[in-house]
């Protein structure tokens, strides 16, 4: 998988993990520095604060939800409201429906889908 706006380091301080073999609905909120990776199943909001990343793996389904975080990666499926407040980027197959308001750096690459109304505004 290659990343064009996101580096090794900020992958590898992902301090959360929802597994493949799980199923989690509900809100996960936090006002420091964090960053989760969803490879299962997820539905609800998650919005994390400065310094943070969500990570949607390939394999993974969210849905009904609604993302907020400094960086947004994207390699599965999402369904919902997105807001990355420095960087979105879809990877590969990713597949995303609904909203996405990227105050920053955007990143399409060949073979992700986009069936979402999107929002560019340059970084503050």
């Amino acid at each position: 998988m290659m990343l064009s706006l996101v580096s090794r380091d900020a992958l590898a301080s992902i301090d959360t993990v929802i597994d493949a073999s799980a199923r989690v609905s509900g809100n996960f909120h936090s006002t420091g520095a964090a960053g989760i990776r969803v490879d299962g199943r997820f539905k609800g909001s998650i919005c994390l604060g400065p310094d943070s990343i969500v990570f949607i793996s390939k394999d993974a389904v969210v849905e009904d939800a609604e993302l907020c975080a400094d960086v947004v990666v994207v390699a599965g499926y999402v369904k919902g409201k997105v807001t990355a407040r420095k960087a979105f980027e879809a990877i590969d197959a990713a597949h995303v429906r609904g909203a996405v308001e990227c105050q920053g750096r955007l990143c399409l690459h060949p073979g992700s889908k986009m069936d979402a109304l999107l929002s560019v505004s340059p970084s503050h």
